[in-house]
């Protein structure tokens, strides 16, 4: 658990790596973010600002799909994710 200034304590899941669907779970998250990885240093050493472009779409979509993993890990709801991305629509 981590307890960030001001808010209560915040549970940090864990994933029991013995547990099939855990497995699976954790070697997905993990795939994205070695995929994230790759994409962000790629963006970073590409001079021509077209393929910076495409780049970052994709980086934008391996972000959606590590949010929905993380969502599934915490087990939240339909209505909560909802807010989660109006709250970040706001910050953006």
């Amino acid at each position: 658990e981590y307890m960030p200034n001001g808010v209560g304590k915040f549970p940090i899941p864990s994933l029991d790596l013995s547990n099939s669907q855990d497995k699976v779970t954790h070697d997905t998250l993990v795939a994205l973010v070695d995929k994230m990885l790759v994409l962000k240093q790629n963006e970073h050493d590409e001079p021509n600002s077209q393929i910076k472009t495409l780049l970052q779409r994709q980086i934008d979509a391996v972000d959606t799909q590590i949010n929905d993993v993380v969502y599934k890990i915490y087990e939240l709801t339909d209505e909560e994710v909802k807010i989660i991305k109006q709250e970040e629509t706001f910050c953006r």
